[in-house]
């Protein structure tokens, strides 16, 4: 997971490289919500349940911040 966290770092950081979002079908609201925190851990709510997670005492090493945390979250679309 960090060498495609790294991968995304250089290619997002790259000037000039744009793409269009085209949409896959009907939008599908799954109820799921996300968040992260640098001071807590991380929440995550799907169909009205929750779960915590704590992050570990060492997770913040040289080069590593929320956004590592943020990005291992992220729900891909799926078409109903």
């Amino acid at each position: 997971m960090i060498m495609d966290l790294k991968w995304w770092f250089i290619t997002l950081s790259a000037k000039g490289i744009t793409h269009t979002l085209v949409s896959q079908g009907p939008v599908c609201d799954m109820g799921i919500f996300v968040n992260a925190s640098t001071s807590w851990g991380i929440g995550i709510i799907i169909s009205g349940h929750w779960a915590t997670f704590h992050l570990s005492n060492n997770w913040k090493v040289e080069g590593r911040d929320i956004c590592s945390r943020d990005t291992s979250h992220q729900v891909p679309h799926i078409p109903s």
